[in-house]
């Protein structure tokens, strides 16, 4: 124990010191670079969620000072996410017309309804038309939960085992889409998704949201990401679902009974079985004495 409290003292004194300078630096260079620093942080948000390491991003900026400090109805509140939602009664009642901008560090629910949309259809567009169904049935689920509530993982992870490259440019329009409604103008609170979206920031006040900023700029970028992406999938003949040529929705015992003949007389020998054994237990049951009495 006595050489690896020496080993974690040598790293806490001297190894983190200067990546925690690093990060300090790192954070208050995103929080005073107005667009720029959204984009980053967008990116790096989402680039970092396979490492787990996007906590890091979003965490601090949403419920700590580094997000932004800010005075609402006499009481000092930190965070993106903490100040939005002590001005919420205020903005619901009118009497706050403007909303506090550090919450563009809250709004990369936007990415989860949009970019996997584009995403999504780019992977079903070029995917083999034999397989084109099957890839659907599997892609259109995973779309719905991350839309709803925010829930992505499947989906990343999807494209990343694809192609680190393609992971890089779905990140990238993360940051992009991050930065563009901060410059536009909007100011509403979306991490998880579109029943969040729904139900806390459709019934704000629009002049104050610029909700319908957020949805035109939605539709363009689900269909700009699914340009981009269906590009860069069949110039890289990126391996995607549903592009390889050995790929199948079903697994060895299902194509085995692909054929209707063959399922037909799968089906057949199953009844056939159950009724065998019915006869069976039923001849049984009667010859018991219990079943006598």
């Amino acid at each position: 124990m006595v050489p690896l409290s020496i080993v974690f003292g040598i790293g806490a004194t001297i190894v983190w010191p200067p990546i925690a300078n690093a990060i300090s630096n790192a954070s208050s260079f995103i929080a005073a670079s107005g667009g720029l620093g959204v984009f980053i942080y967008g990116f790096l948000n989402r680039v970092l969620v396979p490492l787990g390491m996007h906590h890091f991003m979003w965490m601090p900026f949403d419920y700590s000072a580094i997000g932004g400090t800010a005075v609402i109805a006499g009481q000092s509140v930190s965070g993106a996410a903490n100040i939005f939602y002590a001005e919420l009664p205020l903005i619901a009642d009118g009497s706050l017309t403007t909303v506090d901008p550090s919450v563009r560090f809250a709004m990369f629910g936007f990415g989860k309804e949009f970019v996997t949309l584009g995403t999504v259809l780019a992977m079903i567009a070029t995917s083999r038309p034999e397989n084109r169904k099957a890839v659907a049935a599997m892609l259109v689920p995973i779309y719905i939960t991350a839309m709803l509530s925010g829930i992505t993982e499947p989906l990343d992870f999807m494209i990343l085992f694809a192609s680190p490259i393609l992971w890089v440019a779905y990140s990238l329009f993360y940051g992009l889409g991050e930065m563009l409604l901060f410059v536009l103008g909007v100011r509403l609170l979306n991490m998880y998704g579109g029943i969040e979206l729904l139900t806390l920031g459709l019934p704000l006040p629009m002049g104050v949201t610029k909700f319908p900023i957020y949805i035109v700029l939605g539709i363009v970028f689900a269909a700009v990401s699914f340009i981009v992406l269906a590009m860069v999938i069949k110039k890289l003949n990126l391996m995607t679902p549903g592009r390889s040529a050995e790929w199948s929705a079903e697994s060895p015992e299902t194509t085995m009974l692909s054929s209707p003949p063959e399922r037909r007389k799968s089906t057949q020998n199953s009844r056939r079985w159950c009724r065998t054994s019915s006869t069976a237990l039923a001849a049984r049951t009667t010859s018991t004495p219990w079943a006598a009495a």
